[in-house]
Formats: C-alpha cells, sequence, structure tokens
C-alpha cells in the first residue's frame, strides 16, 4: 500500500534514462487511508493476495510481504 506518490518518466535513451520523484503523504491523507496499522495491513494483505492470485508473485513472496505489512512501525504511517 502507497506511503507517498510516485512520478517518473523515460528520457530519449530509454530505461537507462528513468527520472522521477517520490512525495510522501501528508497526515492527514495517511491518516484517511489507514488510520492505524492494523487497517494498513489488512489492506496491504488484500492487495498481496490479488497479484498472487494473478500469479504476478510467488506464494512465498505473498507470505512474505504479509508477515511484514503486519510489523509496520507506525512512524512509518506519519508523514515526516
Amino acid at each position: 500500500m502507497p506511503l507517498a506518490a510516485h512520478a517518473g518518466y523515460l528520457t530519449a535513451s530509454g530505461m537507462g534514462g528513468v527520472m522521477g520523484i517520490k512525495r510522501p503523504f501528508s497526515k492527514a491523507t495517511l491518516s484517511a487511508l489507514y488510520a492505524t496499522p492494523e487497517i494498513y495491513a489488512a489492506k496491504f494483505s488484500a492487495a498481496t493476495d490479488r497479484v498472487w492470485a494473478a500469479r504476478f508473485i510467488s506464494a512465498e513472496d505473498a507470505a512474505a510481504m504479509t508477515r511484514s505489512a503486519q510489523t509496520i512501525d507506525p512512524d512509518k504511517l506519519q508523514a515526516p
């Protein structure tokens, strides 16, 4: 689940010229999206289940990703 907005583009040279920017979400946006670490973990788990079901990731990776989301540091859900 995103904690920031990401934007990017390819330069004329293609993949060797990828440029981008990351803008962390505001505290208000983070609170609206994920009021608690448990809500974040539940949304992350549901999204992980969808990409696993579509066979974009392995079952092992899905399990590891879900475990990681369940132990997210609450400070990561706060804007800098």
